[in-house]
Formats: C-alpha cells, structure tokens, sequence
C-alpha cells in the first residue's frame, strides 16, 4: 500500500502565493524609508521683537544755578511707554514723578532715542537721547539730551545735560533703566542686536 506523505501535513502554499510573499518583502514602500517630517510649533512672536518697550527709570540730577553755592539734587521715576521702529528709532510717551527739594513734583514725559551702533557683538548699544518733561507745580519745562549705553534693551544707563526754565539753571542727570517687557525673557533681551544664526 502506498501513502502520499505530503498530504498528510499542512497544505502547501501556491507558488503564486509565495511569489507574492517574496515581492512584499522586497518592495518596501519608499515612505517606510522617508525622514519624518519635523514637527514645528507656532509660538507667537514676544512683544519686545514686535518694537514694544516699557522702561521703567530711576534718576538723579544735580542743577547748578548761579546765585547758589552747591548744585540743587533732585531724584525722580519715570515710566515710559514707547516703539521701536526699523529696530534705531524709538518714541516715547509717558510721565515723571520728581522730588524737587523741598517739594514733590511730576507731570508728563517725551523722549526721542536713536541707535547709533550696537557695540561689543551687538550686546553694548550705544544711543543718542533727547527729552522733554513739562512740570506741573514748577510751571516749567526740563529739556535735557544725552548718550545711553545698555545690555541689550532689557538695561540702560544714560547721561544728560540740560536745561531748567523754571530754575533757569543747568543740570547733569543720570538715569538707570529697565524695560518690563524684557523681563519676561531676558536672555532674548540681553542678545537682541546680537548677530542671529540663520535657521
């Protein structure tokens, strides 16, 4: 008696079917072998790079009048909310609180500032200032212009020279300034005129 032994195991696959089996094997769809597409995240754009600053400054000056023996110290604080426009020019609009010894005074603030070169790799800018304050209590203005340098636009340091219609007096001011703004990244700060890596 004869037996068939392939027909007692599991049936063999078709040669098609293992044809079909090999070239699904080797026919890998290029896309299995493609980079994945890198994911990019939309963050919004901080209002300092948009030109936006809100410096807040802390000041003191020394006038000298003629009829005096010793310059006359004042302190004041000062808000000024402002723009940067082509990222050289700046406007600002605000107000200054002073202590005028022997009495309090304030009223409002404008400033005009121009870049003139970012310095050191961009991180010391170096700046052209002018401004004006109207005083209410002394009835007279206080115009001053002066240079500026700063870490970035998150700090700034300026010097002024000026003059007091009310005292009818020179004076030197020095102010220390921080933009709010910066505040919330100061590394971006610190770096914004600093030569940016292309991406």
């Amino acid at each position: 008696m004869h037996f068939d032994l392939e027909s007692i195991g599991p049936p063999r696959p078709s040669r098609a079917l293992r044809v079909a089996v090999l070239l699904a094997l080797l026919v890998v769809p290029s896309w299995a072998y493609a980079e994945p597409t890198p994911y990019h995240e939309h963050v919004p754009e901080p209002l300092h790079v948009r030109g936006w600053a809100i410096p807040v400054e802390l000041g003191q000056s020394a006038a000298w009048r003629k009829t005096s023996t010793g310059p006359r110290y004042e302190s004041d604080l000062a808000l000024l909310p402002g723009y940067r426009f082509q990222d050289r020019f700046s406007l600002h609009l605000g107000g200054v609180f002073a202590y005028r010894n022997p009495r309090w005074d304030g009223g409002p603030l404008a400033r005009f500032d121009c870049l003139l070169t970012p310095a050191f790799g961009g991180f010391v800018p170096l700046r052209l200032l002018a401004d004006g304050a109207y005083l209410f209590d002394a009835k007279g203005w206080r115009l001053e212009s002066g240079l500026g340098v700063g870490l970035g636009t998150l700090l700034s340091v300026a010097v002024f020279g000026g003059y007091d219609t009310q005292r009818k007096a020179g004076f030197m001011h020095m102010v220390l300034a921080v933009d709010l703004l910066e505040l919330s990244d100061p590394a971006a700060g610190i770096t914004h005129y600093a030569p940016k890596e292309p991406r």
